[in-house]
């Protein structure tokens, strides 16, 4: 890295919120190289969003022909392709994905959601109360798209903040480790998810050890807390003790009920308790990780230093890419399918 492009980076770091440990939030963090290849909330709902998109133009204009994009391969959306299909501008369309990505990295940067359990699937015992959430946004989002005018930047800003909840249950909950394949459709529309949750006196976790690194990874872990890369990561406000790193296989005792994890920022509202065996977010920025039971479940970097379940990091993030969609066709079929469009800004 350069002296000039240092210097632009750290503006950039400096010229930003604070933020917590969610899907690794943003891709402007991906110039720290332990985060290169991990697929961030923006990364998955652009994705996502191109796809919702060429489905409603598919519908509207009938060209089956149009270039269908594959949202698992996270690559840029076709708009110009589209626009020489079309004869039409995508700048609208463009715009709009953006701003639905830009507000679903925002509960992490939001001092009013970025340390509320609620914004993020975090803590088994708040599992329902976020769901209730997502239940009543939503139904303002339906109601906001039936008005005569609908405010399109306000829905885009609420759909984005509730689909950085919705991609979290993939990455913070113990979903993946279950074995299911698809996203849970009860999400943001039932009360009941259906599957029992966890109740408070069930011990979730068993301890992990750091004795499961090897020499090379815990010189990893050690080399990651002096690399000014991770230096520009805190000033974000992304902590990092190296004693909080574990790599955790098989920890989940009752894996047939749901779970999630238990972040340090979190503790006024959803405190550890080290007697009830419960899991942690885990992770080298959460201080969690060190209460009994040690370790964690978080799925959202692809990285061990961040991720104690690393290794099911692209699994969580295809499977929030999917759950992405699906929530936006929910939205459509309650909705007119041009307000619909102008919502996506097609129309």
């Amino acid at each position: 890295m350069t002296r000039s492009s240092l210097a632009h980076l750290l503006l950039t770091v400096l010229a930003l919120p604070t933020l917590c440990d969610c899907f690794a939030t943003s891709e402007v963090l991906a110039f720290a190289a332990p985060l290169k290849t991990t697929r961030f909330h923006d990364t998955i709902t652009n994705a996502a969003v191109c796809k919702v998109q060429y489905d409603w133009l598919v519908s509207k204009t009938g060209k089956t022909t149009l270039k269908s994009p594959n949202p698992l391969e996270y690559k840029p959306c076709p708009y110009e392709t589209w626009a020489i299909t079309l004869f039409k501008l995508f700048l609208p369309a463009r715009a709009a994905s953006l701003q639905f990505a830009a507000n679903s990295v925002k509960p992490d940067l939001d001092e009013n959601t970025k340390n509320d359990p609620r914004f993020h699937f975090d803590s088994d015992l708040m599992i329902s109360a976020t769901n209730a959430r997502l239940i009543a946004q939503r139904t303002a989002i339906i109601n906001g798209l039936k008005v005569p005018a609908p405010d399109y930047n306000s829905l885009r800003e609420a759909i984005g903040s509730s689909l950085h909840t919705i991609q979290d249950f993939y990455s913070h909950t113990n979903w993946i480790e279950m074995g299911k394949t698809q996203p849970n459709a009860h999400i943001a529309v039932d009360a009941d998810l259906g599957i029992q949750i966890a109740p408070p006196d069930m011990a979730m976790c068993s301890d992990c050890s750091r004795d499961a690194m090897t020499p090379q990874q815990l010189k990893q872990v050690n080399d990651w807390d002096k690399d000014i890369s991770n230096n520009l990561l805190e000033l974000l406000g992304w902590t990092y003790d190296p004693l909080n790193v574990y790599i955790c296989k098989n920890n989940i005792l009752n894996n047939g009920y749901l779970t999630s994890g238990y972040f340090g920022s979190e503790e006024a509202t959803a405190p550890k308790i080290a007697s009830q065996m419960k899991c942690s977010h885990g992770g080298g920025a959460d201080s969690t990780s060190r209460i009994t039971a040690t370790g964690g479940i978080n799925k959202d970097t692809n990285t061990f230093l961040y991720s104690p379940h690393y290794d099911l990091h692209y699994a969580a993030a295809d499977m929030a890419v999917q759950a992405t969609i699906n929530y936006f066709n929910g939205i459509r079929e309650a909705v007119n399918n041009d307000n619909f469009g102008r919502l996506l800004g097609l129309f």
